[in-house]
């Protein structure tokens, strides 16, 4: 018997998941877009440098472009006209720059970290943003998350930033320079943000619609069952799906769809004990889940003619034997 606060080690079960556990993600030549995009921005509004905020709450701009949000502190992204970019972060966030999704230096600010953190290797936040390249007499523009549209004030002189940001900015630009609101590079009329590629909607959207069908459709008590769902689910957003393949940039979102197929077939593979490592398992699995992407896609261009049933029918005939003996 187990003595009170006595310590027991076992062997548990590990949790089975409800989702096939791989994100939908933003593709690097989309990431690569956005940067150019808003130096394209930043060229019409004239500005040298583009000093851009972001906190858990606040970021969503810097995350635009980084592929994350800062935990716990302030980081910014300074962007220079010159195509030299910077990340200054605090010590949490540091070591988050290798793995950004925009190439950029690392400047170490302790001023952005906890309060009581160590504050080793400390400089004025001014030096900070020298080493970033911002210099005096130049026209830098600060963008927090906020597109201001007061008609009694100066939205270009309105910040949502912490003042000692701003401040510091502003003495670095001095009295030659300028220093303005720059948020509606990203959001307001002609910001970057206005506009998503099919693969942006495909990271939004899809990953909302699988999140909401997705667990319903790998939970299915056969594979004609989970079929059937996913033609529902097609059906249900028929408008969002046709206008993702009509774009010219469907492959990711293709891929995506793949990806998803391939680890449902995995899943329900595994739990009849088949071994998914086997050559002629993959090689059947892939035919499916290309052959079976493409006429779903024919099928949902042609508006739908034929009825869910047959559609059945007909993946069920096309399915190798080497797989279909464990679906039926």
């Amino acid at each position: 018997m187990r003595e009170a606060g006595q310590i027991c080690y076992g062997t548990v079960t590990p949790p089975e998941p409800d989702c096939t556990g791989v994100p939908v993600l933003i593709s690097d030549e989309v990431m690569e877009k956005r940067c150019a995009a808003v130096m394209a921005r930043m060229e019409e509004e004239n500005l040298d440098s583009l000093v851009v905020y972001g906190d858990l709450e606040h970021g969503q701009n810097f995350a635009y472009l980084t592929g994350f949000l800062p935990r716990f502190e302030e980081a910014l992204l300074v962007l220079n006209r010159n195509g030299h970019h910077t990340m200054l972060m605090g010590n949490e966030n540091l070591n988050k720059v290798s793995c950004a999704r925009i190439k950029a230096q690392a400047v170490h600010v302790p001023f952005f970290s906890l309060p009581n953190q160590p504050m080793i290797g400390e400089c004025s936040l001014t030096d900070c943003f020298q080493k970033a390249g911002l210099k005096s007499g130049s026209r830098i523009g600060i963008a927090g998350w906020k597109h201001f549209t007061s008609r009694i004030l100066d939205n270009r002189q309105l910040f949502d930033v912490p003042f000692y940001i701003v401040e510091a900015v502003r003495e670095i630009a001095g009295t030659d320079g300028t220093v303005g609101n720059a948020a509606d590079v990203f959001i307001g009329n002609k910001g970057v943000r206005c506009i998503n590629t099919a693969n942006e909607l495909a990271h939004y959207e899809f990953l909302h619609i699988l999140a909401v069908h997705g667990r319903d459709i790998l939970g299915s008590k056969s594979w004609s069952e989970a079929l059937y769902k996913k033609f529902l689910m097609y059906k249900k957003y028929e408008g969002f799906f046709r206008h993702l393949y009509e774009s010219d940039d469907n492959e990711h979102f293709r891929r995506t769809n793949r990806r998803f197929v391939r680890d449902a077939y995995t899943m329900m593979l595994r739990h009849y004990g088949v071994d998914v490592h086997d050559p002629h398992i993959q090689f059947a699995v892939e035919m499916v889940v290309y052959g079976g992407e493409e006429m779903t896609m024919r099928w949902m261009m042609d508006g739908m003619k034929v009825p869910i049933e047959v559609m059945l029918v007909l993946f069920q005939e096309s399915i190798p034997v080497s797989i279909s003996q464990y679906f039926y």
